[in-house]
């Protein structure tokens, strides 16, 4: 037996069940229209397929669902916006039946899925970076390749291994004048330095 579908039940005015059953599901939607504002909220619950058109009674400020199905009769209550499965202190026989009728869809289930995003495309590799000129300011001169800063006289290198040794240059420890290897005494200041 193929059942319309879906269905749904004023409680209230401004407040409706929607119930429908895609596959083995029962999804009861809650909705709530009143001023200036709108709820709705969704539970999906698994019952199997209806055999008989769903049943829905005001019960205690609320309303009880009674869905019968190939797998059991199940009995759902929403109070408010919540749905829950109904205690077994329910007495169905003590709610008042209401009318449920056959709906085109329910409110918000027409919306289309989002569409997944389309992966990134990778980043092309970057170039390396041309050299940076050296840098100038007053007396202090630096460059980084390799790297190097020279400020009057002095000059301080690094990563220059490739560079003979008897081109590096000596400073006096003392005034921080150049000096060569051979020198004994800073031909600026008189220190004596190191052998």
């Amino acid at each position: 037996m193929v059942l319309p579908m879906p269905y749904q039940c004023t409680l209230s005015s401004g407040q409706h069940i929607y119930l429908d059953n895609p596959g083995n599901q029962t999804v009861i939607t809650v909705a709530s229209h009143g001023a200036g504002q709108q709820q709705q909220s969704s539970s999906s619950l698994s019952t199997g397929p209806w055999t008989t058109v769903p049943q829905v009674a005001q019960f205690r400020g609320g309303a009880l669902v009674r869905c019968v199905t190939a797998q059991g009769i199940f009995t759902f209550q929403v109070q408010g916006m919540q749905v829950s499965a109904a205690t077994d202190a329910v007495n169905w026989q003590a709610a008042q039946p209401l009318t449920v009728q056959s709906v085109d869809a329910v409110p918000g289930s027409t919306m289309a899925p989002m569409t997944p995003m389309a992966p990134m495309t990778p980043m092309a590799p970057m170039e390396p970076m041309a050299p940076m000129k050296p840098l100038q300011m007053g007396h202090m001169q630096m460059s980084t390749n390799p790297m190097a800063m020279r400020m009057g006289d002095m000059e301080m290198r690094m990563g220059s291994a490739s560079a003979p040794a008897a081109q590096a240059r000596q400073f006096c420890t003392q005034c921080g004048a150049a000096v060569t290897s051979e020198d004994r005494f800073c031909g600026h200041c008189g220190h004596k330095l190191n052998d």
